[in-house]
């Protein structure tokens, strides 16, 4: 009779167990489902991404960015920012890109911008100098900028899958000029001398480079890479 107790007893404790055990996983499964419809429905942010469809109901914030003082001058930048929220099938997505620049100069209160429209995306900034940024004496030789002004892609967005026009400008943001326009991909840059840099690209799988002075922002001396499917 003890030992039928017992064994009731026992299997009253392991019924327990499995009805503990199979309460925590339809908890786990209720908490991972509202984990994946909570994501699936919220809200998207994303960077560097304009919205050109005509056919979207898109609702644009536009808003000044950080003040950023550029070394050894007068000059202070700040970014127009520009914030999209538009429905994407089931969520609601958002926007931010950086679309212009505005130039302010400290001593005579000065003001413009760097473009004379808002449409395009510029997704970098780099302020470019023959010092480094912890030498005392660095300071501005020029700004280069990545500017995205068409959806080549046709994917009616401006992002950086896009054509990428590469573009500089005096530490002051003017003498605004176009230098490389049509690339795929921007590699970076760096400094040959006080007055020139070197340029490094990609155009449909090839390699570039190509030197640009920062007199007049000329390009010259552009030639390919080796290429890079070849036996080395």
């Amino acid at each position: 009779m003890e030992e039928n107790k017992f064994f009731k007893t026992v299997w009253r404790f392991n019924s327990l167990l499995f009805a503990l055990a199979g309460l925590l996983g339809i908890l786990i499964m209720l908490f991972a489902g509202y984990q994946i419809v909570k994501d699936t429905f919220r809200d998207r942010n994303v960077r560097n991404i304009v919205n050109v469809a005509g056919d979207q109901d898109v609702k644009e914030k536009w808003s000044f960015g950080n003040m950023n003082a550029i070394a050894g001058t007068n000059i202070v930048t700040i970014s127009l920012n520009s914030d999209q929220s538009y429905s994407q099938s089931y969520y609601s997505k958002s926007g931010y890109s950086v679309r212009n620049y505005l130039f302010i100069d400290t001593k005579t209160n000065e003001k413009h911008w760097l473009l004379q429209t808002n449409k395009y995306l510029l997704p970098k900034f780099n302020i470019i100098s023959e010092k480094s940024y912890s030498d005392p004496d660095y300071k501005a030789e020029a700004i280069l900028y990545e500017v995205i002004k068409h959806d080549t892609n046709k994917d009616k967005r401006l992002t950086t899958e896009d054509k990428i026009a590469i573009a500089l400008s005096l530490p002051s943001g003017k003498k605004y000029k176009e230098v490389l326009n049509d690339i795929d991909f921007f590699v970076g840059y760096t400094m040959v001398d006080s007055e020139t840099i070197m340029l490094i690209y990609q155009i449909d799988n090839v390699g570039y480079s190509a030197y640009v002075s920062l007199i007049d922002f000329s390009l010259s001396n552009k030639s390919k890479l080796p290429n890079i499917e070849s036996d080395l």
